[in-house]
């Protein structure tokens, strides 16, 4: 064998040895962070945000996989026993089979993140219009109106402004539209909606991915803009960037708001990233003026988020 590879292979030894423990030490860390504090520090949020359940699975059986070539069988069963444990923690709070009460007379709601216009528009309108929403709510939207005017003759839109837009079918009307920064978190638009006798005000957000800045910063600032309307039907609805178990949403649930995904959700809850999304972070929350009876994340691989559509009882 030539000298120079038996270099290398010494090298990928060394390089390949200490992995086990990598892997070992990584998956307590974060789960330690999982079961205590979560997102609450900013520092530790990273590696909470980091490491979603179905991740959790894969460090510790790729961890077991590693003792076993060490001929470690009681650290190889025991990390196997962890990665089969935390696939059944992630099977139930993933899958999700509430019961459908929506009715064909229901308001149906398409929220998507559309990623701009990476893979084409074409796809992505003939995704929504395969569900005949009434209220179309989009972010990361191109600037050309020509795009959507020609897609969606039938709705009334608001511009693109922060990439954000609302497309309302029919007589329905979009009024007091504004859109602006969320400070350093983010972008948001606000609207009034009018479909037939049933009014909402949708409140679109869209919080920067950074895990550094606080999602607890964020959301007040989102609740701060949804102050005013709290006595009216309202929608706050977007890509939060925040996994679904982060301890920040109880700010909205303290004011009574719901998770129409936990309540009313059908299916897997995951969003992003697609092909293979593992967290989710595109969330639709509803005032208890709202009467939620049906949520479903839906398949594209057009966008790296899944659409979300919600039906509402008129």
């Amino acid at each position: 064998m030539p000298l120079k590879e038996i270099v290398r292979r010494i090298m990928l030894k060394k390089l390949l040895k200490p992995l086990p423990w990598v892997f070992s030490g990584w998956f307590i860390v974060a789960l330690i962070v999982r079961l205590s504090v979560k997102d609450r520090l900013p520092i530790l949020s990273i590696v909470y945000y980091a490491s979603p359940v179905v991740l959790l699975a894969v460090l510790a059986a790729t961890a077991g996989v590693g003792w076993m070539a060490k001929r470690r069988r009681r650290l190889a069963a025991l990390s196997l026993v962890a990665a089969g444990a935390c696939l059944v923690w992630w099977w139930q709070v993933s899958f999700f089979a509430a019961p459908d009460r929506s009715d064909p007379a229901d308001l149906r709601i398409v929220y998507w993140n559309t990623c701009r216009d990476v893979l084409g528009w074409d796809g992505k309108i003939e995704t929504i219009k395969r569900h005949d929403p009434h209220l179309i709510a989009l972010a990361e939207v191109s600037d050309d109106w020509d795009i959507w005017e020609a897609a969606f003759p039938d709705y009334t839109a608001t511009d693109a402004g922060g990439g954000t837009m609302l497309l309302c079918k029919g007589k329905g009307t979009i009024t007091q539209s504004t859109h602006g920064p969320l400070g350093e978190f983010g972008y948001y638009r606000r609207a009034r909606v009018q479909i037939g006798s049933t009014e909402l005000i949708v409140l679109m957000v869209d919080v920067i991915s950074d895990p550094r800045l606080s999602r607890r910063a964020a959301i007040e600032r989102i609740l701060a803009l949804a102050e005013a309307d709290r006595s009216k039907p309202m929608l706050i609805l977007g890509d939060f960037n925040t996994p679904a178990d982060s301890v920040h949403f109880d700010l909205l649930r303290d004011r009574q708001f719901s998770g129409a995904f936990e309540s009313h959700g059908q299916g897997y809850a995951a969003t992003w990233p697609v092909p293979i999304p593992v967290v989710q972070i595109d969330h639709v929350w509803a005032s208890r003026h709202v009467e939620i009876t049906r949520c479903r994340h839906l398949w594209s691989s057009k966008s790296d988020h899944r659409p979300v559509l919600v039906n509402i009882r008129r």
